[in-house]
């Protein structure tokens, strides 16, 4: 029965998909959107993406974003989608982006885009990452600009892949330039310190702790900044868990921490006994960055996506690593 109910639903999308297109094709033709759009305009550029070479309208009005990533680059490259994906509710959005988003179609979450609400927004293009198992669909919608999904750095890539395809190449490079010259500026003002600093980012479970290494998305800025790490996040990797027994592998002069549930997976509770579990272990109350209250917990955006999050993540090492 459950699979006869998923057959019935990929039909059901497939035939939505096949009327509407042809709706706004106003045409019978096999052709897909996509053709017919760039067919039909005579001014596009050529993109070269993850996966083939993309037409894409000189000036596309209507632009979709189905990740962080990309939502992040049009945001910070002074466009608005028409729509987006959000893993979670508006009103659970950082600041950076839950303002700018009042007015934009959500189309679910990223794991989960609802292809009928894209196919009525009449987007005439789409950023994504090639982590969806759905571009030949949106690519009877409309252009889909695809980005190589990478968990340590994909911002810049992807930023400067979606500001070609927006012809705002020159802004993506002073957006680049300008987080380099501020990590620039934080190491010149950490470099004034007695003693070098070490930071360790940990996110916490209920029965064991992640520490982010030098390829996660919070590592590669770290890095960017020279700020040194304890020897197991300064590994090559992403992520690492450990148990609670562990907890001093991830001891520094500073820690960051988010917990399970911070973000929308979980409820308020599970993040409470979280917390509370680790905070009165003996093992935490002997780290170092704890007896110095150098504990500073922050948002999930440190998991990251694009360059507003990052930049996020430099606010938050200015405001909690510099003495002024």
């Amino acid at each position: 029965m459950k699979l006869f109910r998923q057959g019935v639903i990929r039909l059901s999308v497939v035939m939505v998909i096949s009327l509407l297109v042809t709706i706004a094709c106003n045409n019978n033709s096999p052709e897909s959107t996509t053709s017919k759009l760039a067919s039909s305009t005579e001014a596009y550029r050529l993109v070269k993406d993850a996966i083939a070479t993309v037409k894409v309208p000189l000036n596309p009005q209507r632009i979709i974003t189905l990740h962080g990533t990309a939502l992040e680059s049009v945001l910070a490259l002074g466009e608005k989608p028409v729509g987006t994906v959000l893993n979670g509710k508006l009103e659970t959005q950082p600041d950076f982006l839950r303002w700018q988003l009042n007015d934009v179609e959500l189309l679910g979450a990223f794991s989960e885009p609802s292809l009928e609400k894209i196919l009525l927004l009449q987007p005439d293009l789409i950023l994504n990452l090639d982590t969806t198992n759905i571009h030949s669909q949106l690519s009877q919608i409309a252009p889909v600009v695809v980005s190589k999904y990478d968990p340590a750095n994909s911002w810049q890539p992807s930023l400067r892949l979606y500001a070609s395809a927006l012809g705002k190449s020159a802004m993506a490079e002073e957006i680049i330039a300008n987080y380099h010259q501020r990590l620039s500026d934080l190491k010149t003002q950490l470099a004034q310190e007695p003693t070098p600093i070490t930071v360790s980012v940990i996110r916490i479970y209920p029965d064991s702790i992640t520490v982010y290494q030098s390829d996660s998305f919070s590592g590669s800025i770290l890095k960017d900044a020279g700020i040194s790490r304890p020897p197991l996040q300064s590994q090559p990797g992403v992520q690492k868990l450990i148990s609670q027994e562990l907890i001093s592998e991830a001891d520094a002069d500073v820690i960051f921490y988010w917990a399970y549930g911070d973000d929308y997976y979980s409820k308020s509770d599970r993040l409470e006994k979280s917390l509370n579990r680790l905070t009165s272990d003996p093992l935490w109350l002997q780290l170092k960055a704890v007896k110095q209250g150098k504990v500073y917990q922050v948002p999930d955006y440190w998991i990251g996506y694009g360059v507003l999050a990052a930049n996020a993540v430099i606010d938050d090492l200015e405001k909690y690593l510099l003495k002024n």
